[in-house]
C-alpha cells in the first residue's frame, strides 16, 4: 500500500482456504456496505479462472484481489473481522463453496461435503447468531442462510444475486469438474490487508478507495459517510428504518437496478437550487449535510425516505396509486424525461401532502405539461441542457394558491433557448422533423401521441 493512510495496516498474500477456514472467525459485511451485485459475466470469469487453475498441475496461484479488514475483538469468540473491501469476491467464492458442498453431497462425496461446510461455511460450535461464516447485509443473509440449509424449497424472497449466482455456480458444476474446482478455489489468493484498530482510520481508506478504481457509486460513499462512525447497534437501526428502505423505493425493479445516486443527485438538486456533477454528489453532499448529532442525522433520513417514495413511483409507474397519473408517468418514464423529476419530487410532496393546493387532476395536467414542454423542444431541437437549469429552479414560481396557472404561465413566458415552443413551430417542425432516424423511443411516443 503506498499511500499515508496505510502506515499502520499489515499486507501480506494470503490463500482463499487458509483465510476462509479460520475458526472460530465471522466475517461480517457492516451495514454502510453496497449490495451484493457480482454479475453474471463475472462470475463466468471467476468460474472459468478455477477451472484452468485447477486443472492445471503446474499452475500454483491465481490472484483475486484484495480484502482488507478490521478486527472488531481480539478476546471475543467468535472473532469478528469487519470487511471493509472485498465483500462481493468472499460472497461470491462463499456461493463457490456452497455449491460445491451441495454437488458434492448428491454425488456421495460425503466426506467432501462434511468439510466443506465445517471449514469454509459454518462456525461449528457457536450459536445461531454466529453459526455463518459469512453475515452479508441483512437483504442478502436470508438468501444466505436459505442456500446453507440446504432447502430443496425454491427460493421465494424476491429477487436475489445470491440465489441466481448460486444457481451459476451449481449448474457449471459436474462430476467431471467437481475435483478440479475444489483444486483451483484452493489455489486462489489475495492481498490480506489487516487494519489496525486505533491507528488506521476505516472511514478515510473506504471512501479513498473510490480514487482507486473501485466501482464504488456515489451512494456507496454516501451510505459510508451517514453511518460508518456509528456503533453497530445504531447502524442496524438506522440501516433498518432508513436506509434500506432508501434503497428498495430507489431501486428500478424491471432491470434490478439500483437509482440512488441519481435520486440523491435530484434531490440535492432542489433542495438547493444547483445541480451537482455526477460525480460530484457525494462531495456535494458532504458539504451541505455535515453529519453532526443524532439529531440532525435522523431528520436528514427522514427527509431523504419521504422523496424516495416519489422517486420510486417515476421509475416504477406501476406503483402509483392513481391511474390517471400512473398512465402520465409511464409516458414520461418511456420518454426519458428524468430531467424534470427534481420539480416533480416537490410537485408530488404538494400532492400527497393533501392540503389541497394540487388535486389529482391537477397532477396529470402538470405531467402533461411537462411531456408537451419537453417534448416539443425535441421536435424543434432546442438545447437539452437548458432543461437542467430550468427544472432545477421552476418551482420558484409555482404559486401555491394559483398552481397550474402560475406554472403555465412560467413556462409560457419563456424566451430563446428557453423558450415553449408555440403551435405554429410545432406545425412547421412536423413536416420537415426526420422522425425515423430519431431514436427509438421518442418515434414510438410521437407516433402514439
Amino acid at each position: 500500500c503506498t499511500t499515508n493512510l496505510c502506515s499502520a495496516m499489515e499486507a501480506k498474500q494470503n490463500s482463499v482456504f487458509k483465510f476462509m477456514q479460520q475458526h472460530d472467525t465471522q466475517f461480517v459485511i457492516p451495514v454502510y456496505q453496497r449490495n451484493y451485485d457480482w454479475r453474471n459475466e463475472q462470475c463466468q470469469q471467476l468460474m472459468a479462472d478455477i477451472l484452468s487453475v485447477g486443472s492445471d498441475d503446474t499452475a500454483q496461484s491465481h490472484f483475486v484481489g484484495s480484502v482488507v479488514y478490521l478486527q472488531t475483538s481480539i478476546t471475543s469468540n467468535p472473532t469478528y473481522l469487519t470487511i471493509i473491501d472485498g465483500q462481493q469476491r468472499l460472497t461470491t467464492l462463499t456461493l463457490v463453496w456452497t455449491a460445491l458442498q451441495r454437488r458434492a453431497k448428491e454425488w456421495g462425496e460425503d466426506r467432501m461435503a462434511d468439510e466443506i461446510n465445517r471449514r469454509y461455511l459454518i462456525n461449528e460450535y457457536q450459536d445461531e447468531g454466529a453459526k455463518m461464516k459469512l453475515h452479508p447485509i441483512k437483504k442478502d443473509d436470508d438468501a444466505l442462510r436459505h442456500l446453507l440449509s440446504n432447502d430443496a424449497s425454491p427460493w421465494n424472497g424476491g429477487f436475489s444475486r445470491l440465489i441466481e449466482n448460486f444457481q451459476f455456480f451449481y449448474d457449471s458444476i459436474t462430476p467431471q469438474t467437481l475435483q478440479s474446482v475444489r483444486k483451483g478455489v484452493e489455489k486462489l489468493v489475495f492481498i490480506d490487508v489487516a487494519l489496525e484498530r486505533g491507528k488506521d482510520d476505516p472511514q478515510r481508506i473506504f471512501q479513498s478507495l473510490n480514487s482507486t478504481g473501485l466501482d464504488l457509486s456515489q451512494a456507496d460513499l454516501i451510505r459510508n459517510y451517514v453511518l460508518l462512525d456509528l456503533d453497530p447497534k445504531k447502524q442496524e437501526v438506522l440501516y433498518e428504518n432508513y436506509w434500506a428502505k432508501i434503497e428498495e423505493n430507489t431501486q428500478e425493479q424491471s432491470r434490478k437496478e439500483s437509482r440512488l445516486s441519481d435520486f440523491i443527485r435530484d434531490y440535492l438538486t432542489f433542495k438547493f437550487r444547483d445541480i451537482p456533477n455526477k460525480d460530484k454528489v457525494f462531495v456535494t453532499f458532504r458539504a451541505k449535510h455535515p453529519i453532526g448529532n443524532d439529531k440532525n442525522l435522523l431528520e436528514l433520513l427522514g427527509d431523504i425516505r419521504r422523496y424516495s417514495l416519489w422517486y420510486g413511483r417515476f421509475i416504477n409507474p406501476d406503483t402509483e396509486p392513481n391511474a390517471n397519473i400512473r398512465e402520465q408517468l409511464h409516458l414520461i418514464a418511456r420518454t426519458s424525461t428524468t430531467v424534470a423529476y427534481p420539480f416533480l419530487l416537490e410537485v408530488f410532496r404538494d400532492y400527497d401532502d393533501g392540503n389541497g393546493s394540487i388535486t389529482a387532476a391537477d397532477m396529470v395536467r402538470v405531467l402533461e405539461l411537462v411531456q408537451s414542454f419537453t417534448f416539443r423542444r425535441f421536435l424543434c431541437d432546442l438545447p437539452t441542457n437548458a432543461l437542467n437549469k430550468i427544472f432545477a429552479t421552476l418551482y420558484r414560481d409555482v404559486s401555491p394558491d394559483n398552481y397550474l396557472p402560475s406554472l403555465e404561465a412560467s413556462l409560457a413566458q419563456r424566451q430563446g433557448k428557453h423558450r415553449f415552443p408555440t403551435d405554429d413551430e410545432i406545425e412547421r417542425q412536423i413536416a420537415v422533423k426526420d422522425m425515423y432516424n430519431s431514436k427509438s423511443h421518442n418515434r414510438t411516443y410521437f407516433l402514439e401521441r
